[in-house]
């Protein structure tokens, strides 16, 4: 159904604005900063991690808190901002979408961008794609710890305390 069928299909029983997340990827990060940055005529924020080696990741380009591009995967040893599979919709994102099979990454996201209504949201949280074995079996071993970790950080932010 590609990355956005089930959304499509679900679009007339979603809020008006909805969180859409992928089932291949972990990301500990604080889910409110996405509305914090989403502004009126914006129809979509997405979350990124910075990361050393992008390598099987296609980078985002951010300029300020837009995303202006999306480049494919290079499988290259480079830095950059990768999609981190979560993201904060207003229904009107995908009104205009066809039924599934479609693409949240090629189809919904890179029109938003030209358009300069999808924002991004960088974050240092813990992240791991899962979509491949070798990384679903380090993520069964890294969890248990991330989430301390992240019930840590959120409890800094809830009562102001960053400093540890």
């Amino acid at each position: 159904m590609g990355t956005a069928g089930a959304v499509v299909n679900a679009r007339d029983h979603l809020d008006e604005i909805f969180y859409v997340l992928n089932g291949d990827s972990v990301f500990d990060f604080n889910w409110r900063l996405l509305g914090g940055h989403l502004a009126k005529s914006d129809l979509a924020a997405i979350a990124l991690r910075r990361l050393d080696h992008t390598g099987r990741f296609g980078t985002v380009d951010l300029r300020r808190d837009r995303v202006v591009a999306f480049r494919e995967k290079m499988f290259s040893d480079e830095s950059g901002l990768v999609n981190a599979g979560v993201y904060l919709m207003h229904r009107a994102a995908i009104a205009d979408l066809p039924r599934a099979p479609c693409s949240l990454e090629t189809e919904i996201f890179p029109v938003l961008a030209k358009r300069g209504t999808l924002v991004g949201v960088e974050d240092e949280g813990n992240f791991l794609d899962i979509g491949v074995p070798t990384d679903f079996q380090e993520a069964s071993m890294r969890l248990p710890d991330w989430t301390v970790d992240y019930l840590r950080r959120m409890s800094q932010v809830e009562t102001g305390n960053r400093d540890g």
